[in-house]
């Protein structure tokens, strides 16, 4: 058997208790909220009338109830005239365009007011027109759109600050005395000239730039160019009879006088001019010790003529000593080695 705590059948006769929640009984009803307003200006309407009545209670005016019926006859035929349409009534849209109508009239007034009767043409009207009717098309379909709200361009804020500091910089232009470029006294009078003098100096300018001019990669290939000139020159292939030197005593002299030519020139102007060090340091010295004695036999063998040598010898009128030469020679190749 079930006690009378849980059939709750006792909730029946405490109606106040049953709309309660059982699970929170702590809310606030449905509404409640919202006829709250309401019902606090009511609590406190009443309280006035309660402190302002009289001691004696609520009083009728005199002939109050005599006049009754005619006072509830009149209200009657004046709610009656307010329901039919014979009044003053406000066209559609009347008070969404009121501001712009009111503008416009106040614009028309002062024109009417202006000394200058008639209508006369804007100057550049005619030049703007077909731009103020597309402004005007714009405008009319954003009004038309259903978002009717106020939408921030994208990145608006991220670029605020720049854009006011831009406003402002603009702002101070403008608003300084000298706000324009001034041209310099006597500018136009010689501005001919300048000109031409221009002109002539962009000229020589191009001219010098391309007599004076190295072409690319020179320097680079200079080295190899020289080398392939002198040391790996290919060998010229000669059309006739190919003489044999009939001694080889006559190649031995030959090559000994070349290079006591080289050397005895090389240390004449070694002693006028540079020491032996700035020689040892020099382009050329450097390229020589790097060339093998076997090329400069084979380049000798090839360029160089008996008779042309035999002549020189002669020329010089000198007497050749076999030792000597081969001891200079040997010790050439030595230094060289």
């Amino acid at each position: 058997m079930k006690s009378d705590m849980e059939n709750k059948d006792w909730l029946n006769n405490y109606m106040s208790l049953k709309q309660i929640n059982p699970v929170n009984p702590f809310t606030v009803p449905a509404g409640y909220f919202d006829d709250l307003e309401a019902r606090v200006l009511s609590r406190k309407n009443l309280e006035e009338l309660k402190n302002n009545a009289p001691e004696g209670g609520f009083t009728v005016p005199g002939n109050y109830f005599e006049e009754l019926t005619g006072n509830i006859q009149s209200r009657i035929a004046i709610d009656a005239a307010l329901d039919e349409e014979m009044g003053f009534n406000v066209p559609e849209g009347y008070f969404d365009d009121l501001a712009n109508n009111i503008q416009s009239r106040i614009a028309l007034e002062e024109a009417i007011g202006k000394d200058e009767a008639g209508l006369t043409i804007p100057a550049g009207y005619f030049d703007e027109l077909t731009g103020n009717i597309q402004s005007r098309i714009a405008i009319e379909e954003v009004l038309s759109n259903a978002d009717t709200g106020l939408t921030v361009p994208e990145g608006y804020f991220n670029e605020l600050t720049h854009n006011i500091q831009s406003r402002i910089a603009i702002e101070e232009a403008i608003g300084k005395e000298d706000a324009g470029y001034g041209v310099p006294e006597g500018y136009f009078d010689v501005l001919t000239s300048n000109i031409q003098s221009r002109i002539a100096i962009e000229e020589a300018a191009g001219e010098t730039s391309a007599q004076f001019a190295v072409p690319e990669g020179y320097f680079e290939k200079l080295n190899q160019n020289i080398l392939n000139k002198t040391v790996n020159q290919e060998t010229v292939k000669r059309r006739g009879v190919v003489r044999k030197m009939f001694q080889s005593t006559a190649f031995k002299y030959a090559t000994a006088a070349c290079f006591a030519v080289a050397i005895g020139g090389g240390i004449l102007l070694t002693e006028i001019s540079n020491p032996a060090g700035d020689h040892k340091s020099s382009f050329l010295h450097k390229q020589l010790s790097s060339v093998p004695i076997d090329d400069i036999k084979s380049y000798l063998q090839v360029n160089v003529d008996p008779g042309d040598t035999q002549q020189t010898v002669t020329t010089e009128g000198s007497q050749v000593n076999d030792a000597d030469l081969k001891k200079a020679l040997q010790n050439y190749v030595d230094s060289v080695q």
